[in-house]
């Protein structure tokens, strides 16, 4: 690797950035010879790209060029280059490339399944459920209006035609029911109206059975609600909420970076950023309409989400509740890193730079009978020593592509779940969803684990005390001490440096970076000032 205190500098590029060397001592246009002084076209050039994301304009060169000091205005440029929206840009990017790699594929769940809206052959919604199953009849509707006189004195529709047949009688009945559609203005489009199944429009607060209308419900009294909240069409509403809530931690790294608030609080502040996609997400889509019935949902007052219409692309901060942590409790985070340990081991690599990597002599020979306890099995031990104390901050979490806070009414980390304990077993039938999906069961753990831990969540086996005080304290705590806080720091230097720079850092820049560390903690962990600081130095300057 070159060192950077003096860089070659090429009469081709000096050609084109309008410096041209004396005739006495200028080489031939391909022989590149040392350069130890900063040549401020360039450094301009290099400042634009890094930090707007494109090359600086004609009329820039032409001010530089023409400036009486050129080095002086170019500070004076990047200064400008640092508040501008471009940086900003900038920043959601490289921050977005840092959280996920490529995230699209994670939310292929970010919808339940029962509130799928699709269109039939006339272009009239119904929900994609099989209305048979969900609805107690077969047939889509009908392809006409609802009669005025098709509908009890509750308000609900009442069936066009009955009949008959194979296909009919989910409901023990043996008779299939058909409707007509009714027109609605969806949230998706407010100003326009559509067709839809009047079986699936239907706004009720509570079914036939008493059960909340915005939960899943197989009740045929349920629809989608007000102008069809709770329900999800395909590319209308699906493919616009899958980017935002990709962009959500992009967005709140911005907003902190804007504020000029501490870097740490990305991964510690309650606040989120929102669009009016992801508060429709957040309030109608996700949380509240989940498979089961806990009362697993958004750890927010979603009543004091902002009054954002679905197409609201502007995105303005939001209150959320105790528990949770900066992008680290985000959908988009929770979908793409599935489990508890996928999510510390995408921290530790990105933001402490302390990736989890195998010992250098390679692991050990598999064990006849490996320890459940992956802190004493060989080959496991060394990463899960810590890897499980940082993954139990996301114990209240749900895991394995869902989403939602769990509290101590809904996970019980002192006290066994018993339909969860003994589910699985001879004696009794299948586990459900619930209990599969968050605690210890039959069917998801070995033998030895079920009979210590069964009906417990899958976060209490073999936690220490230690361990369950940190689902407690949740995500925030992974920088809740001065060493958590220093790693991150560092790590923050070290990434953006080694992205400034397009190489990695070397044995002899340790102290450099130590230094550049030093200053961004002195400076209460501004971003900005970071990257300013980075800029400022000669490795950076000197490089081309």
């Amino acid at each position: 690797m070159r060192k950077f205190a003096t860089v070659t500098s090429c009469f081709a590029l000096s050609l084109a950035f309008g410096f041209v060397p004396p005739a006495a001592s200028a080489s031939p246009p391909d022989v590149c010879v040392p350069e130890s002084e900063v040549q401020p076209l360039s450094l301009l050039r290099r400042a634009s790209l890094d930090l707007r994301g494109r090359p600086p304009s004609f009329e820039e060169y032409e001010s530089l060029r023409s400036a009486d000091d050129p080095l002086i205005a170019a500070e004076a440029m990047i200064s400008e280059m640092l508040v501008s929206e471009e940086f900003y840009s900038e920043v959601r990017r490289y921050h977005r490339n840092l959280l996920f790699g490529r995230i699209n594929r994670a939310l292929t769940s970010a919808f339940p399944d029962q509130r799928e809206l699709q269109q039939d052959e006339n272009g009239v919604f119904f929900i994609n459920s099989m209305r048979r199953n969900y609805r107690r009849n077969w047939a889509h509707c009908l392809d006409q209006p609802q009669p005025d006189d098709k509908w009890d004195a509750e308000g609900r529709p009442q069936p066009i035609q009955t009949w008959t047949g194979p296909e009919c009688g989910s409901d023990g009945t043996g008779i299939c029911r058909a409707e007509g559609w009714v027109e609605v203005a969806p949230f998706w489009a407010p100003d326009t109206t559509v067709r839809i199944c009047a079986y699936d429009a239907q706004d009720f607060e509570f079914g036939h059975d008493g059960r909340p209308c915005d939960l899943p419900s197989r009740d045929g009294g349920c629809g989608c609600g007000e102008n069809l909240k709770n329900c999800a069409p395909g590319p209308e509403v699906r493919s616009p909420v899958r980017a935002s809530i990709g962009e959500e931690g992009a967005r709140l790294f911005e907003w902190i970076v804007r504020e000029g608030r501490s870097y740490l609080d990305a991964f510690t502040t309650p606040m989120t950023v929102m669009d009016g996609r992801l508060v429709a997400y957040y309030r109608d889509l996700s949380g509240k309409a989940l498979r089961h019935s806990q009362d697993i949902a958004y750890d927010a007052d979603i009543a004091s989400f902002p009054d954002l219409e679905f197409n609201d692309q502007s995105w303005v901060p939001v209150q959320r509740g105790p528990s949770h942590a900066g992008v680290l409790t985000n959908a988009g985070f929770m979908y793409r890193f599935a489990s508890n340990r996928g999510r510390v081991n995408q921290f530790y690599t990105k933001f402490y730079c302390d990736p989890f990597v195998p010992s250098a002599e390679g692991l050990p020979a598999e064990e006849l009978n490996p320890s459940p306890n992956l802190r004493e099995r060989d080959g496991c031990a060394d990463c899960h020593q810590a890897i499980e104390p940082a993954a139990a901050h996301f114990g209240r979490w749900r895991i394995n592509a869902s989403y939602g806070y769990m509290d101590a009414t809904v996970l019980d980390f002192e006290g066994v779940l018993d339909g969860c304990s003994t589910c699985g077993t001879p004696s009794y039938g299948p586990c459900n969803d619930f209990c599969n999906a968050n605690l210890v069961t039959a069917e998801n753990s070995e033998a030895e684990t079920h009979a210590l831990y069964g009906g417990l969540p899958l976060t209490a086996a073999y936690a220490t005390e230690a361990d369950l005080a940190n689902v407690e304290i949740g995500p925030a705590g992974l920088v809740d001490e001065p060493a958590e806080a220093r790693a991150v720091a560092q790590c923050a230097v070290r990434t953006m440096a080694e992205h400034l720079l397009r190489r990695p850092i070397e044995s002899t820049e340790l102290a450099w970076i130590e230094e550049q560390t030093e200053a961004f903690v002195a400076s209460g962990y501004d971003f900005r000032a970071m990257v300013a600081g980075l800029i400022a130095d000669e490795r950076y300057r000197m490089t081309r």
